[in-house]
């Protein structure tokens, strides 16, 4: 592969297998990271559910009645005003203490430990009473040879097989066979003996089981009853934090369909309010600034390569037929296509870590702002990255030129051109 002359075709399909394995690498790379922006995009959102948990805890710190109503107002929101919240508190208690007072009416509960020391009586008695039959059972069951000729009905009317038939020597056999090996420990000497023994024993065990079963659920419901009471009192002592929870959820689902510089309005000089905006704005941020990284730096270039190894698979194809051994290619072209690329990747490497070390490690919102122009991407990368192919820091520094820090000029390294993405600039 000499510049300046022609490349033949087993050249080109030689720099088809060399690129392609290069691609395959940069793809695994690019599923590798795309995983991991999944990762921290979920990382953002739970992050988002704390910030709205935080800010209605922060607007909501307690039940006082005179804050309920004020917020109730500010928000327009009557439902966790003071009567509302007070009503909600009462129905709850009320409902409690009647589910109590049900408990306790029920004879179960009245009398549950002398119902639960009669079901463990129990319970142990039927143990014992099943555990001979079970012994009976249990090994003649694990063999195969049983259930068949159960089933067949062998030694009953109903068994099918003729006396000239080679079924029924070998069922005779078989059986004689289940008669040596398990009618000296069940005491019988024939098949029809055996048969009779182990269908007594499965129908002795099938009906002690479903008697203990009555007293197992017996000792369930007192157990469930008394599961119940307990937690009816857990509830109630619980109440007052579980109605500010209702509150704080109320609150959240109000507000989220607000914008977050009138929700600020709504709270004018309260700092904390403030700073929970401002976390949930940065996350915000945070959300879109991760999405357009990946596109700009993953998904783009990941598609431009599985578009790559496609034509690399389908030109290797088409170049390894016979018919296409005297093709030539211009070496120009050739060299323009299969050229070395891990500088540009190593670029693109570099500013999507740089990128989201920046982006998905910054937690410091009290350092941001709720003004409408301010960029929440000079504070992350603190003016160390461009970020253009963001389209709010592309706007943003176009409307204030003279605003852009000097360090992110100087950072800014040459941008991928559309032939590194789509490497397949050969011209053809």
């Amino acid at each position: 592969m000499i510049g300046g002359r022609a490349w033949g075709a087993r050249e080109v399909v030689e720099a088809v297998n060399v690129q392609s394995k290069a691609l395959h690498e940069e793809a695994r790379w690019y599923d590798e990271q795309i995983q991991q922006h999944h990762d921290d995009l979920q990382a953002v959102q739970r992050g988002n559910e704390e910030a709205w948990q935080h800010l209605a805890a922060v607007i909501v710190p307690d039940l006082d009645a005179a804050r309920l109503d004020r917020v109730a107002a500010t928000v327009g929101l009557p439902a966790i005003g003071r009567d509302a919240v007070a009503a909600g508190m009462q129905y709850e208690h009320d409902r409690m203490h009647r589910r109590i007072a049900e408990v306790e009416a029920n004879p179960e509960y009245v009398d549950r430990e002398g119902i639960l020391l009669e079901c463990e009586r129990q319970i142990a008695e039927y143990d014992e009473m099943i555990a001979p039959f079970t012994a009976d059972v249990t090994s003649i069951h694990a063999d195969p040879v049983w259930h068949r000729l159960r089933d067949a009905g062998y030694g009953t009317g109903s068994y099918a097989a003729k006396w000239y038939q080679l079924s029924y020597y070998r069922d005779w056999k078989e059986g004689d066979l289940l008669v040596e090996r398990h009618g000296p420990r069940l005491g019988v000497t024939t098949w029809a003996a055996l048969r009779d023994r182990a269908i007594a024993a499965e129908a002795a065990v099938a009906t002690l089981r479903a008697e203990r079963e009555t007293h197992v659920a017996r000792r369930s419901l007192v157990d469930s009853l008394v599961r119940e009471r307990a937690a009816c009192e857990q509830a109630l002592g619980s109440l007052p934090a579980r109605q500010l929870a209702a509150v704080h959820g109320r609150l959240r689902g109000h507000l989220e369909h607000v914008e977050i510089d009138r929700i600020a309005a709504m709270f004018p000089g309260d700092h904390a309010v403030m700073v929970a905006l401002q976390r949930l704005s940065g996350l915000a941020a945070k959300q879109r600034y991760l999405g357009e990284a990946a596109r700009q730096y993953l998904f783009e270039p990941r598609e431009a390569v599985y578009a790559a190894l496609t034509r690399n698979n389908r030109d290797r194809a088409k170049l390894s037929r016979p018919k296409s051994a005297g093709r030539t290619f211009p070496a120009e072209t050739m060299e323009r296509r299969f050229r070395d690329r891990s500088g540009s990747l190593g670029k693109r490497r570099q500013r999507w870590e740089e990128t989201r070390t920046h982006v998905v490690g910054f937690d410091d919102y009290d350092r941001g702002s709720l003004a409408r122009d301010f960029l929440w991407w000079d504070v992350m990368t603190d003016g160390r990255l461009d970020g253009d192919f963001i389209p709010e820091v592309h706007d943003h520094n176009a409307r204030h030129p003279g605003d852009r820090h000097a360090q992110a000029v100087a950072a800014v390294a040459e941008a991928p051109t559309r032939d590194d993405l789509l490497l397949m600039g050969d011209g053809s």
